[in-house]
């Protein structure tokens, strides 16, 4: 089963799992029936990861990924968190460089000292 958008209808039910807001136009129904708007489950899916904040199981792609909407929460927070990772691997190796460069001038200095 995919995540789907549901139209809005005037009851109690259509209410977000997480901030118990009615929902305004559409939801978000997981896989495990749980439902949320859409602020509320990509803050989740951003804090958590791939689990529903309700019953803790895990988010899986749709077949038909493209046209679900979950699955979207899911693909664009897991490229901003990889754009972070790759961001942080470069400030990482950029330090590693700038300790390695200190370090031969540091014996460049003590190795003229001597002489």
């Amino acid at each position: 089963m995919s995540a789907v958008i549901v139209p809005y209808i005037n009851t109690t039910d259509n209410v977000c799992s997480i901030c118990f807001d009615n929902i305004p136009s559409t939801m978000i129904k997981t896989h495990c029936n749980h439902l949320f708007c859409s602020e509320c489950i990509t803050k989740a899916i951003d804090y958590n990861g791939k689990l529903c904040p309700i019953c803790r199981n895990e988010f899986r792609l749709c077949d038909n990924f493209k046209e679900c909407n979950l699955c979207s929460i899911i693909i664009s927070i897991g490229v901003k968190n990889n754009k972070l990772q790759q961001c942080l691997m470069l400030m990482l190796f950029i330090l590693i460089l700038i300790l390695i460069l200190i370090l031969i001038f540091i014996a460049y200095k003590i190795y003229n000292m001597r002489i």
